[in-house]
């Protein structure tokens, strides 16, 4: 089994939350030069296993949050955790929505200093992100949250867009980021919809297979890429975007559907790049979908590492 693709850890370290299930993961990256690992040495950190120039700590547990999917810092510092508490089926006999945001302020050496509730009654939120004066989420609707007479709880909630459709949990609509281009994207899953801004009125974007993007300036809505079906986003420096999915471990968007159609193949395949790792551990990329040979495991959201992290071997 090859190691991580780690070396040169001086000054390199990573904070990991697995209380909980916390999974947010801050990053100061300091120059770490040559990032292959030179040996085979890994340490263990309770259930974790990792190359030793990564540190991993407790920075909050229950009560303080629950049942984490997501989280996103504002300007002034406050961590915005989404936790699902209505996973899988909703809260209660009734299957009501029961998913809440929870705001977290921390000290300047990192501890947890507070825990407030700042929303509920959200049906299944999968992902949160800071615009303005709040947060946005993605809750079956994409939700505008803001406390305006700060006693930390939301006393804005305001539908931004509203038609997507909620499928199997977690591949219901997600990873809501910034892109370079100014728009806020996001992930469908494959589970269609037909788009909207309430206060506009215009004509219903069908999303069909594809994700979409928001421009607030211009309240428009637009498809962009075949959705990967996974769950979260990312993009790198250069504004190239990735998605995991539980069988293709990560997928790079290749061409936005502006571009066409290959009719006849599900999802897109031909318009994504798949990497995936080999039994020897490498990796390779290639087109289309999942080779049963491989071993695969599920997939969740992730983060991009600025960092020579991918076996120059497989590409």
């Amino acid at each position: 089994m090859r190691t991580p693709p780690f070396s040169g850890t001086e000054g390199l370290e990573l904070k990991l939350d697995r209380a909980a299930g916390l999974c947010w993961l801050a990053a100061f990256l300091m120059p770490w030069g040559n990032l292959m690992a030179s040996d085979g040495s890994m340490m263990e950190s309770g259930s974790f296993f990792h190359h030793p120039g990564i540190r991993i700590e407790m920075i909050a547990s229950e009560p303080d949050v629950v049942d984490p999917v997501a989280l996103t810092f504002d300007a002034e510092g406050l961590m915005y955790v989404v936790e699902m508490r209505d996973y899988p089926y909703g809260k209660g006999p009734t299957g009501s929505p029961g998913g809440t945001i929870r705001s977290l302020r921390f000290d300047a050496a990192g501890d947890l200093q507070e825990s407030h509730l700042f929303a509920e009654q959200l049906s299944y939120p999968t992902s949160i992100t800071a615009y303005q004066k709040g947060v946005l989420v993605a809750a079956k609707d994409l939700i505008y949250l803001a406390d305006t007479d700060g006693d930390h709880r939301a006393d804005i909630r305001q539908t931004i867009i509203t038609g997507f459709h909620q499928s199997v949990t977690d591949s219901n609509f997600s990873g809501l980021r910034w892109g370079l281009d100014n728009r806020l994207h996001g992930v469908n899953g494959g589970n269609d919809g037909k788009l909207r801004i309430p206060w506009l009125n215009t004509a219903s974007l069908s999303l069909e297979d594809a994700d979409f993007a928001w421009d607030p300036k211009g309240e428009t809505l637009k498809r962009t890429f075949h959705t990967g079906g996974g769950f979260g986003l990312i993009f790198d420096r250069w504004g190239r975007s990735f998605t995991p999915h539980n069988i293709n471990h990560m997928l790079q968007r290749i061409l936005p559907v502006s571009h066409g159609t290959l009719h006849g193949i599900p999802h897109g395949r031909w318009n994504r790049l798949h990497f995936r790792p080999r039994r020897n551990g490498s990796y390779f990329s290639g087109f289309g979908g999942h080779d049963p040979s491989q071993p695969s495991g599920t997939s969740g959201t992730f983060q991009f590492f600025r960092g020579h992290g991918a076996d120059p071997e497989g590409f």
